[in-house]
């Protein structure tokens, strides 16, 4: 049991597939992606730790890509991990609901509202993702893209700095860097 936890564990962070044994474990592009959000809480320090009362909202603005996923993922980490903090999943179709959110997801059915989205949330400690192409050159934080049949992300470290957060140096090594223009 073991082995297979480890090999599933393995196959979110590196790639699409694994085998254990006979059996082929194959993840969506969706599920790998939920995955990465959760991961990215780690990585991430925000202005107010204190201000977030041991919870970390996370949001996916417009449509649900994860198809329930993500909420499953919360749910488990919940499970493994009773001394880290709260995990809640929000699914809201503006940015004007109240909910006080640590990381948002720009759902594709925002594609046409992004930089008016990315504009309202500029300055603002939250993280945001996207799997939008152009994220982070519109202003948006990560960038989740899909290449050679891997997920893989870009981080524009100066727009999540100009935010109030900081991300880690370890996540910053295995991703794309997208650099801001010089201001």
């Amino acid at each position: 049991m073991l082995k297979w936890i480890l090999s599933l564990a393995m196959s979110v962070l590196l790639g699409w597939t694994t085998c254990y044994g006979k059996e082929e474990l194959v993840f969506s592009e969706f599920q790998i992606k939920a995955s990465f959000l959760l991961k990215f809480i780690k990585f991430v320090a925000y202005p107010d730790e204190g201000g977030s009362n041991g919870e970390i909202n996370i949001c996916v603005l417009g449509d649900d890509p994860f198809q329930g996923f993500l909420d499953t993922l919360t749910s488990s980490a919940q499970v493994r991990d009773t001394q880290g903090p709260l995990l809640r999943n929000h699914y809201i179709r503006t940015l004007n609901t109240g909910q006080k959110c640590h990381i948002i997801f720009v759902s594709k059915s925002e594609q046409r509202q992004m930089k008016n989205i990315l504009n309202q949330l500029q300055r603002k400690p939250i993280l945001t993702v996207s799997d939008l192409p152009n994220f982070t050159s519109s202003g948006g934080m990560i960038e989740l893209y899909v290449s050679n049949n891997r997920v893989g992300f870009i981080i524009d470290p100066t727009i999540a700095k100009e935010a109030g957060l900081v991300i880690s140096s370890r996540l910053l090594q295995i991703a794309k860097i997208k650099e801001s223009p010089l201001k």
